[in-house]
Order: structure tokens, then C-alpha cells, then sequence
């Protein structure tokens, strides 16, 4: 009786504290880097432009710099 009674207390417990970041949207916790945007104004959509379908994955392609150069730079400053 005592082992399904704190079982009971612990399962309440851990719903308790679960149960306010499942609704923030945060399981694993609150994220104290990003805002909550819940209730902020969006821009209004002009409906009058076509819808544009963006492809699957833009490759991004960066420029590498070869290491003389960032030393050179670091030297003469």
C-alpha cells in the first residue's frame, strides 16, 4: 500500500512540474535564449502576390580563406 502510495506522489509530481513547459512548448525545459512569440502581432500577408515554393535545401557556399592571409592581417594591425 505504502510502494503504489508514493508512486502515486511521485507520478503526480513529475506531471506537475511537466505539464506548464509542455505548454510553453518546451519539454525539456524553457530556453532562456529565444522570446516566447505567442501573442505578437504578424505582419499582414498581401494576398494579391503569388505564392513562391522555395526548393528543398539551398546549398550555401562560403568563401574559404587561406591562413596566410587571416595571419597577415593580424600581424599588420
Amino acid at each position: 500500500m505504502k510502494v503504489i502510495l508514493v508512486l502515486t506522489f511521485l507520478a503526480c509530481l513529475a506531471l506537475c512540474l511537466a505539464l506548464p513547459q509542455v505548454g510553453h512548448g518546451s519539454i525539456n525545459g524553457p530556453s532562456g535564449r529565444f522570446p516566447m512569440t505567442r501573442n505578437w502581432a504578424a505582419p499582414p500577408v498581401d494576398l494579391s502576390k503569388p505564392i513562391i515554393f522555395l526548393p528543398e535545401a539551398t546549398p550555401i557556399h562560403e568563401v574559404q580563406e587561406s591562413r596566410s592571409v587571416q595571419t597577415r592581417r593580424h600581424k599588420s594591425g
